[in-house]
């Protein structure tokens, strides 16, 4: 619901998109569910880059238990990392749940994790 202000621009500005709305025009603040955010990884080597440049300055293992901590599941919980991008969280929180569903939809992003593997503990 849009609150109404009835002097100055705002009230000006209601009226236009209410009336582009009766149009069927989009609104220039409308969300776009199809427009992709983050990193485009339009290539495995963006993909492979943006993993190995984030391993400078981010610790994933003390993030994940930091995450995993947060969560509060126990080691029988299935868990699903939506956008995982190049699988950092999903590899390094195996070892704490039964099963880790990990989906991406750039198809370069897949060949990173693939890539990747951590010790058992």
């Amino acid at each position: 619901m849009l609150y109404e202000r009835n002097q100055g621009n705002g009230h000006r500005l209601l009226l236009r998109l209410r009336e582009r709305c009766k149009r069927g025009a989009r609104s220039r603040l409308a969300y776009d569910e199809m427009k992709g955010c983050g990193a485009k990884f339009d290539n495995f080597f963006t993909a492979r880059s943006y993993d190995k440049y984030h391993q400078t300055f981010r610790d994933y293992r003390r993030e994940t238990e930091q995450i995993v901590t947060a969560l509060g599941l126990d080691s029988s919980a299935a868990v699903l990392d939506m956008g995982c991008g190049t699988g950092a969280f999903a590899i390094h929180a195996a070892p704490h749940y039964r099963k880790i569903y990990a989906v991406v939809l750039p198809r370069p992003c897949c060949a990173v994790p693939a890539g990747k593997r951590i010790k058992p503990a």
